[in-house]
């Protein structure tokens, strides 16, 4: 029996002929089929979280050969989506901000794969969330205005926005409003991802455990042994010249990265979810005969802080959801497994840019430990030449990644990441004089600063 008419069964066990009862369980009836009658609809307005992961046995559409031949999307124009800046709709919701994602199962098969209680919250429809009569509505409006900055890629400053309201009610002595506030989805899934926020940065913080393989050109490689794996963790930290913007589109033209990372044949964008977050997909060509193509199937979210002017980018397998094909494994290639993919990258001005990127992809080789020690450090330190190479390269306004970052139809983007640039020349980035001394910021405590979320924010790093 289907999981809604089950949870239909179960509610028909009650006394005949008791009205009271009788309009209880028929709002609970109603409740449960909001809930759980059509999963898909009920979290239609979900975002993007990376905590779902798509079933093994996922069926999906072959999108692959969609992006060999170059038809599906134009490089450093937004696919599916207007480039402009989001805009109010008659909803009152956002347009172009990843409302309409929803995680679904393609297969009745996957007992395990199980759904959080919080995302059978609709966020768009204010009726789930915990606002009642007694709270004013300014504060209603200041609760929808921040969920619609999250959801379009502005987590900060929807932060900024609750904290200014949360500090208001505790000054005014409202605790019950302030308690209200805190138990509405809106609030408890900007807490939640602020929490991954800080979760990030801190795998940045930790250096337990590392080893130092190479130091050289201001770039550092370190390696992490996993336990009970042959695989390495590794980091990467270095200074990088060029102008930001220039920088990031070597991250965000996906379409692009088979005409400069090698061995890469195919790559196409699966999906903008919106202005700065998406779905890519690449096969990387083993060089070794015999040997399968790797594909990687990434799903890419930004979170950028305009005020401390860095950016923080979280790399994932992505979660199935509506209105998103994914597409399934090529005959003859076989998909990497992503663990850990993150990166921090700011500006520290005069064209300087600081990043670190932690990563553990397991390419699924099998391979000498030695021998997967010494490619991860060798391919580590190429990748940030070859990054720093491809930055420069961007700056001739003829190449293919120079017209992406001045086509007009890509302004979103890049102004929000040239203003980084301006928000650097009024705030200097701690530790700056080491950092453009050898690429590197060597005491955590220092490093923390850089992040500046100890204090002054709604989700203290601890």
């Amino acid at each position: 029996m289907p999981g809604w008419l089950s949870c239909l069964a179960c509610n028909c066990r009650r006394e005949d002929n008791d009205p009271e009862q009788d309009v209880a369980v028929e709002q609970k009836r109603e409740d449960e089929l909001y809930q759980k009658a059509d999963t898909e609809e009920a979290i239609a307005s979900y975002p993007s979280n990376g905590e779902m992961r798509s079933p093994k046995n996922a069926v999906v559409s072959d999108l692959p050969q969609k992006l060999e031949d170059g038809s599906s999307q134009r490089p450093g124009v937004m696919f599916e989506q207007s480039s402009e800046e989001p805009t109010k709709a008659s909803s009152g919701r956002l347009e172009g901000s990843p409302s309409s994602a929803s995680i679904r199962s393609a297969s009745k098969n996957n007992a395990d794969m199980s759904t959080p209680s919080s995302l059978l919250v609709n966020s768009s429809s204010f009726h789930t969330s915990a606002f009642t009569d007694d709270m004013v509505e300014d504060v209603k409006k200041i609760i929808s205005e921040a969920n619609e900055l999250r959801l379009s890629g502005y987590i900060f400053n929807a932060e900024k926005m609750i904290l200014e309201l949360t500090e208001r009610l505790r000054a005014e002595g409202k605790f019950d409003i302030l308690s209200q506030v805190e138990d509405t989805a809106e609030y408890r899934e900007l807490v939640r991802e602020l929490e991954e926020v800080n979760r990030l940065l801190t795998t940045l913080l930790d250096d337990e455990g590392w080893t130092l393989q190479k130091e050289a050109d201001k770039t550092l490689v370190w390696t992490k042994p996993e336990p009970g794996t042959d695989l390495v963790t590794v980091r990467m930290a270095g200074l990088v010249e060029g102008p930001f913007d220039n920088f990031c589109s070597i991250g965000k033209e996906v379409a692009l990265i088979k005409t400069w990372m090698p061995g890469v044949k195919t790559s196409g964008l699966v999906k903008q979810l919106n202005v700065f977050d998406h779905i890519g997909y690449y096969v990387w060509q083993c060089p070794v005969p015999l040997v399968k193509n790797r594909e990687f199937l990434v799903e890419e979210t930004n979170m950028i802080n305009d005020n401390e002017a860095y950016t923080i980018a979280r790399r994932q397998p992505p979660y199935e959801r509506k209105g998103v094909d994914l597409p399934v494994s090529q005959k003859g290639a076989i998909r990497a497994a992503i663990s850990n993919w993150c990166s921090f990258s700011a500006p520290c001005g005069d064209r300087k840019i600081f990043c670190v990127t932690v990563l553990n992809v397991d390419l699924k080789m099998p391979l000498p430990p030695r021998l997967i020690n010494y490619l991860s450090i060798s391919m580590g330190f190429q990748s940030f030449s070859d990054l720093r190479k491809n930055v420069q390269k961007s700056l001739n306004p003829e190449s293919e990644l120079g017209r992406c970052v001045k086509d007009p139809n890509n302004n979103s983007f890049y102004d929000r990441m040239r203003s980084l640039e301006k928000v650097r020349e009024t705030k200097a980035i701690p530790c700056r004089a080491e950092i453009l001394r050898t690429g590197w910021v060597k005491d955590p405590a220092d490093r923390k600063k850089i992040f500046n979320r100890s204090s002054g924010v709604l989700v203290p790093m601890l």
